[in-house]
């Protein structure tokens, strides 16, 4: 113990960058593991059957397969179409032979149609690859390996509606196969191609797969979208929020999402995206409030200006409702949020306590789930660092008990946020003692041992973790050392 307390370097509470931790750190790119589970690839079946009847319904001989491969070698434009037309039918089924449609070269001659001057064989084509794209991880490389992704997305630039709408389905497909099939679109400019799509007059049915193919193009690809993309995509999901569909609504809150990641963010709220994001709060879905709240939750973790513009928006009454809903992911992720506005300046600070939020986070940190405690911990301990009004307001409020109870779940980072708290109320505390009154007591200081606190920091003192052990040695030499010289 002497040797550690010999080393001891005095170093201040935790800086401010630090505590907005959640403005930074553990955000990027936060899905929550039912976004991860969704189908992100999608084959193309006929609207009228399933994919157990497809060959049934279409009257496929899968043993016509070879002949088919043949005719899309053909140079005579029929029998191209014809085959096309034949492969796209096989790819409909239930089990298709795409790894010897691989082997023969289909994938390739299949790419060289897209530049055919025939729309129909454009489509065919388009279809097919589609479906071959829509499969294994290994089969979507061989789209992408054949240099399919350019010609699709001039194919997304066509007259024909039906060729517009197999192109964006095929590029979905091969963005749902992961970050890098993504960064090769975009480098390839598939999302302003899709945005194209969504800009043009379209049925329902194809705005829908276009809006499931930009969410899949920019899930997790923040740190690849520059601002101008950005910028024109914002304005076109925005409009697409006021969908009746529930599941268009869905992808379209999720691309909302993405595009509100990291430095896009301040962008994100200057175009006036917060004010439709407070009002999906509401939503009866929660698949719709999640995405919604992961996209407020990126603009307050970005900026100070942006975190107003959420305020100004409405959100924080909100975000404090969301407290109490029925889905544990739904509540920490609003705990999550109100912790990145409780991470600002006293201004923010004060909109949150003006918005009912302390109560609420008091009771979540004493009873909740332990990630739901873990995020009330993290919103409170950073409004403690706020203005010693605001700290006396927590305190009266009865933050010490329930915070003190988090220094025994063992997580080295929270009891490090505890204990930056506590030492922001004992330094208030030790403002407020009479300064003509040599015997006047830190109050805090003893509502902290009575809550239990003082045991809890004295024991940390043999904790392995260094910082954990600075911070505890700072609280009990600074405001306890009367009473032990030794501990």
């Amino acid at each position: 113990m002497r040797s550690r307390r010999n080393t001891y370097k005095a170093k201040g509470a935790m800086e401010a960058d630090d505590r907005r931790k959640r403005r930074e750190e553990q955000q990027v790119s936060i899905r929550r593991q039912k976004r991860e589970e969704q189908v992100s690839k999608r084959r193309h079946f006929l609207p009228s059957s399933g994919a157990d009847s497809d060959d049934e319904a279409l009257g496929v001989d899968t043993n016509t397969t070879d002949d088919a491969i043949k005719g899309v070698f053909s140079e005579e434009p029929l029998r191209q179409l014809a085959s096309a037309a034949t492969l796209r039918k096989v790819l409909t089924t239930a089990n298709p032979p795409v790894e010897r449609m691989i082997e023969r070269g289909v994938v390739s001659r299949l790419t060289h149609l897209l530049a055919s001057d025939d729309e129909r064989l454009q489509f065919e084509a388009a279809w097919a690859l589609t479906n071959i794209a829509g499969g294994t991880p290994e089969e979507t490389r061989a789209v992408l390996d054949a240099n399919a992704a350019p010609r699709l997305v001039q194919l997304l630039y066509s007259h024909s509606a039906g060729v517009r709408e197999q192109a964006v389905w095929a590029l979905g497909n091969i963005a749902g196969d992961g970050p890098p099939a993504r960064a090769h679109l975009l480098d390839r400019g598939a999302l302003k191609g899709i945005l194209h799509v969504l800009d043009e007059p379209a049925e329902q049915a194809v705005l829908k797969i276009a809006v499931w193919a930009m969410s899949n193009l920019c899930r997790h690809m923040s740190g690849r979208l520059d601002s101008a993309s950005v910028a024109l995509a914002l304005p076109v999901v925005l409009r697409l929020l006021d969908t009746r569909d529930g599941e268009m609504l869905v992808d379209v809150c999720w691309a909302l999402t993405d595009l509100c990641e990291k430095a896009h963010a301040p962008l994100a709220a200057r175009v006036g995206v917060c004010e439709p994001l407070v009002t999906l709060l509401a939503h009866p879905s929660p698949s719709v409030i999640t995405p919604a709240l992961l996209a407020l939750k990126n603009i307050t973790a970005s900026s100070d200006d942006a975190t107003d513009a959420v305020v100004v928006a409405g959100a924080l009454p909100a975000l404090v409702s969301l407290l109490t809903y029925p889905g544990e992911a739904v509540r920490r992720d609003a705990a999550l949020a109100l912790s990145n506005v409780t991470a600002g300046p006293p201004a923010q600070i004060q909109a949150a306590f003006n918005a009912g939020a302390v109560p609420p986070l008091i009771r979540a940190l004493a009873h909740g789930d332990p990630a739901l405690r873990k995020e009330a911990c993290w919103a409170l301990a950073n409004a403690a660092a706020g203005a010693p009004t605001q700290v006396r307001f927590l305190v009266a409020e009865g933050l010490l008990e329930p915070l003190c109870g988090m220094l025994s779940m063992g997580d080295a980072r929270i009891t490090l946020v505890v204990l930056d708290a506590l030492s922001s109320v004992l330094r208030v505390g030790e403002m407020d003692r009479d300064p003509d009154d040599p015997w006047a007591l830190n109050q805090y200081a003893l509502l902290l041992e009575e809550a239990g606190g003082l045991e809890a920091v004295h024991a940390l003192l043999e904790h392995d973790n260094v910082d954990v052990f600075n911070l505890a040695y700072h609280i009990m030499s600074t405001y306890f050392s009367e009473l032990d010289d030794d501990f």
